[in-house]
């Protein structure tokens, strides 16, 4: 399961040199456990989730949703 994800605002992105707006960390759930990952770019949480999700069910794939823009 994808839970919460965080964005770099404008103060977070100058601070620490990433683009306004892109992703900071991605929660989630695998087998029970949650986790939290930083990536510094989107194409690191697109390989991971390819690695994650080998032969598995992806129940809600990475996409834009109301309550979470991709």
């Amino acid at each position: 399961m994808i839970g919460d994800s965080t964005r770099y605002d404008t103060a977070s992105a100058a601070a620490s040199n990433q683009p306004e707006g892109s992703v900071m960390t991605v929660e989630f759930e695998l087998e029970g456990q949650a986790f939290v990952v930083n990536c510094s770019r989107t194409d690191e949480v697109d390989q991971l989730w390819v690695e994650l999700s080998k032969g598995g069910e992806e129940l809600m794939p990475i996409d834009s949703y109301l309550f979470s823009d991709w």
